[in-house]
C-alpha cells in the first residue's frame, strides 16, 4: 500500500481529474504551525510533486478553475483569496473579501466566473467575481458552516449551519441571489453532499460539538 507523508493537519482537497492531481491544504493552526501547505499529489505514481508554502496558519476551503490552471484559495486569518497557478504552484494575486467575517467553505460558478464564498462570524454568503476579485454579492446566511453545495443546472445554493438550519439560495443572475428558505435540520448539521440526479442532500451532525448521536440527515430536493 502507498503512503504519502508529510501532510499533517491535511483538511480540504480536490482533484483535478483531468491531470490526476490532487491538490491537498496542509499545516496551520491545528499541527500548530505559522504557515500552511498547499500539496499536489499526483495519483498516478502516488507521489507528492509540488507544494506551495502560504504564509498563514489558517487556510480553509479552495475550488480549481477547469478551463485554466486557476485554483482559487480561502485565507481565512487574513479575509483574503489567493490565486495560485497551480501548473507553477505559484500565488498570483490576493482579492481582500472586503470584510472581516471568516471566509471558510467555497464553491465555483465557473460558467458565470463566480466564487461562492461562505463566510462565518457572522454566517454570510459572499459572491465574488473570480476575474476581477470583486464582491458582487453578500447574503447573511447561518451560523457555523463547514460547507456549501452549488447545484449549476438550478442555480440552486446550500449552506449548512451547525446552529441547526440549512439556508437555500437561488442564483437570479451572476450577481444577484435570494434566499428561498432556511430550513431546519438539527444542531451540529454543518457539512453536506448534494446528489442531484437522485434529488437528495444529505447533511451530517457531528457529535464532537453538541456531543449528540453522529447521524446523516436525508432531504429530498424540491423543484
Amino acid at each position: 500500500m502507498d503512503h504519502v507523508d508529510g501532510l499533517a493537519g491535511a483538511d480540504s482537497m480536490r482533484l483535478d481529474a483531468p491531470s490526476r492531481i490532487l491538490y491537498v491544504v496542509t499545516g496551520g493552526k491545528d499541527v500548530p504551525l505559522d504557515y500552511s501547505f498547499l500539496v499536489a499529489i499526483d495519483l498516478k505514481t502516488n507521489k507528492k510533486v509540488s507544494e506551495l508554502r502560504i504564509e498563514s496558519n489558517h487556510v480553509e476551503a479552495f475550488a480549481l478553475e477547469t478551463s485554466s490552471s486557476r485554483l482559487f484559495v480561502n485565507i481565512t486569518d487574513k479575509h483574503e483569496v489567493a490565486v495560485v497557478d497551480r501548473n507553477a504552484m505559484k500565488e498570483v494575486t490576493r482579492w481582500l473579501i472586503g470584510s472581516q467575517a471568516d471566509n471558510s467553505p467555497m464553491a465555483y460558478d465557473e460558467p458565470h466566473h463566480r466564487l461562492l464564498i461562505v463566510c462565518r462570524k457572522p454566517g454570510s454568503l459572499l459572491v465574488m467575481d473570480s476575474d476581477t476579485g470583486n464582491v458582487v454579492a453578500q447574503l447573511p446566511a447561518v451560523e457555523r458552516s463547514d460547507d456549501i453545495a452549488f447545484d449549476a443546472e438550478k442555480g440552486r445554493i446550500y449552506v449548512p449551519g451547525g446552529e441547526g438550519f440549512t439556508a437555500v439560495f437561488q442564483q437570479k443572475s451572476a450577481d444577484q441571489y435570494q434566499l428561498l428558505a432556511k430550513v431546519k435540520t438539527e444542531p451540529g448539521a454543518k457539512t453536506c453532499l448534494l446528489v442531484p440526479s437522485l434529488a437528495r442532500f444529505y447533511v451530517a451532525v457531528s457529535p464532537g460539538e453538541t456531543k449528540a448521536p453522529a447521524k446523516v440527515l436525508i432531504y429530498r430536493v424540491q423543484e
